[in-house]
């Protein structure tokens, strides 16, 4: 019996090499949460090819709500700093939580 696991996607395009190289070790199940994206509509945009993408593959969709005011609030005075570096750490705590 495989293990279970809960892959995080940010988008449909990061997932495919992912499910493909775990999916024969894991039971997976596709995870979307992601507060950073500033629009609704990519959010939405995003969210619908994460759907296909986990039809396709035949996997379990967890969605968790759209909350960008989390996010906002989570970086409150490192709007100005690089991405890669302090804004991250904030976002995968977000996630984690």
């Amino acid at each position: 019996m495989k293990q279970r696991l809960l892959l995080h996607l940010c988008c449909a395009n990061c997932g495919t090499i992912p499910i493909e190289q775990l999916e024969d070790k894991f039971n997976l199940t596709l995870f979307w949460y992601n507060p950073n994206i500033t629009t609704e509509s990519e959010h939405q945009k995003r969210l619908k090819d994460v759907k296909k993408l986990a039809t396709i593959y035949n996997k379990n969709l967890v969605e968790e709500k759209y909350e960008p005011d989390q996010w906002f609030k989570s970086i409150q005075g490192l709007e100005k700093e690089l991405e890669g570096v302090k804004r991250c750490d904030k976002c995968v705590k977000i996630r984690l939580r």
